[in-house]
C-alpha cells in the first residue's frame, strides 16, 4: 500500500512539472530535489527487493556464491534490509563460513531484537564454533521470544549433552518433542542422553521411535544396534546394523560395530569380513585394523594378524590394546622378545592386561 501512495504522489507532481520548472524560487527547487530523492529511494527499494528475490532463488538452487552476491546487492541498495542480512547469513552458514554468518546474524539482530529465529540461528553458529555459553544465551532468548521454537530447545539439549548434564539434556529434548512430536533427531539424541544415564530400555525406545519417524536415518539404526548389543540381544543387534549399512553402505562405524557383535558370538570369519568392509571405506580406521587383526588371530592366521596390528600401531602409537594384541600374536609366532616389548608398551599406556602378560611371561 505504501508503494502505491508513493507512485501516485510522483505521478501527481509530474503532471504539474511545467509550472515547477518555470518557477525558479529556492522553495520550488527544494521541492524538485525532494521529489527526486523520493523517486530514487523508491526505485532503490524496488531494485533491492528484486535482488533479494534473486538471492532467494539461487539459495534454493544451492548456488551459494550467487545467492551471497545477490543478497549483498540488496543490502547495498537498502542497508536496512534485515531479511537480506539474515538470509545471507543462512547461506554463509551452509558454506560453513561461520565467522561471516555470525557477522550477518548480528546485523539482523541489531535491526530487530524481536525475531526468535535470528537468535536461534546465531546460536547455531556459536554452537558450531563451540562457544557453548554464548550459544545457550541465544537459545534461551529465542525460547523467551517464542517458547514454541522446538529447535531452540533441541539445541539447548545438545549443549547440555556436550557439558555432561544429561538429566538437563533429557529435559530439553523432551520439551522439543512436546512441541514437535515428529522430531526424529530429538528422539535420537534423547535416547543418547538416556543411555549416558544408564537407562538402556528408555534409550532403545527413543531410538526406535526416531527410526519409526525417519526410517532412512542410518545412524539411528546403528544406535539401535548398539543398545541391543548392550541388552544382550546380539541377533537383533546384527539385524539393526545390517539395516544401517543398507541405508548407508559407506557407514564404516556400523560395519565395525556389526563385526564386534559377530566376534562376541564366535563368528570370527564373519567378523573379519565386516571389519574388512569398514577398512575398505576408511583406510585409516585404526580400530577396524585392530579388530580384524584379533579376528585373524582367532582363526590362527597369525602372519596376517600381525600385518593388521602393525598397521594399527602405525596409525596410532598410543593405542594400547593394539600393542597388547600384537604382543599376543608375536608370542604365537615365537617372538617372545617382541611380545614382551609390546606388552610393556601396552602396560605403560594403561592397559592392565598388558601389565599382567608382561609380569607373567617376561619376568621369568
Amino acid at each position: 500500500m505504501k508503494r502505491s501512495l508513493n507512485t501516485l504522489l510522483i505521478i501527481s507532481v509530474l503532471t504539474t512539472a511545467p509550472y515547477i520548472v518555470l518557477c525558479q524560487s529556492d522553495r520550488d527547487q527544494s521541492i524538485k530535489d525532494s521529489l527526486v530523492k523520493v523517486n530514487v529511494a523508491f526505485q532503490q527499494g524496488v531494485d533491492a527487493d528484486k535482488a533479494y528475490n534473486e538471492g532467494v532463488r539461487f539459495f534454493e538452487q544451492k548456488l551459494f556464491d550467487d545467492a551471497i552476491a545477490w543478497f549483498g546487492k540488496a543490502i547495498e541498495l537498502k542497508p536496512s534490509f534485515e531479511q537480506a542480512y539474515f538470509n545471507r547469513a543462512n547461506v554463509k552458514y551452509e558454506k560453513k563460513d561461520y565467522t561471516g554468518a555470525l557477522s550477518d546474524y548480528e546485523k539482523a539482530i541489531e535491526m530487530n531484537q524481536s525475531n526468535d529465529k535470528y537468535y536461534y540461528s546465531r546460536g547455531k553458529v556459536k554452537y558450531e564454533l563451540t562457544d557453548y555459553d554464548s550459544a545457550m544465551a541465544d537459545f534461551e532468548q529465542s525460547k523467551k521470544l517464542n517458547p514454541s521454537n522446538a529447535q531452540s530447545w533441541y539445541y539447548a539439549g545438545l549443549i547440555n549433552f556436550e557439558k555432561g548434564d544429561f538429566t538437563k539434556s533429557v529435559e530439553d529434548y523432551s520439551a522439543a518433542i512436546n512441541i514437535k512430536p515428529d522430531y526424529p533427531y530429538a528422539f535420537n539424541d534423547r535416547g543418547s542422553a538416556k543411555r549416558e544415564l544408564g537407562d538402556s530400555v528408555g534409550a532403545l525406545a527413543d531410538y526406535e521411535k526416531a527410526a519409526q519417524l525417519s526410517p532412512d536415518l542410518a545412524f539411528v539404526h546403528n544406535n539401535i544396534g548398539s543398545m541391543k548389543r548392550k541388552l544382550k540381544r546380539p541377533n537383533e543387534a546384527i539385524l539393526s546394523y545390517s539395516i544401517a549399512v543398507s541405508k548407508d553402505p559407506k557407514y564404516a562405524i556400523a560395519w565395525n560395530n556389526m563385526g564386534n557383535v559377530k566376534f562376541e558370538m564366535g563368528d570370527f570369519k564373519g567378523a573379519g569380513d565386516d571389519f574388512s568392509a569398514a577398512i575398505r571405506i576408511d583406510t585409516l580406521y585404526v580400530y577396524a585394523y585392530n579388530n580384524r587383526g584379533y579376528a585373524l588371530y582367532k582363526q590362527k592366521k597369525y602372519k596376517e594378524a600381525l600385518m593388521d596390528l602393525n598397521k594399527a600401531v602405525e596409525l596410532d602409537s598410543l593405542y594400547g590394546y593394539a600393542f597388547l594384541n600384537r604382543g599376543i600374536v608375536k608370542e604365537m609366532l615365537r617372538d617372545l622378545n617382541g611380545a614382551c616389548t609390546d606388552w610393556e608398551k601396552a602396560s605403560r599406556l594403561g592397559v592392565n592386561n598388558g601389565k599382567i602378560y608382561f609380569e607373567q611371561e617376561c619376568k621369568k
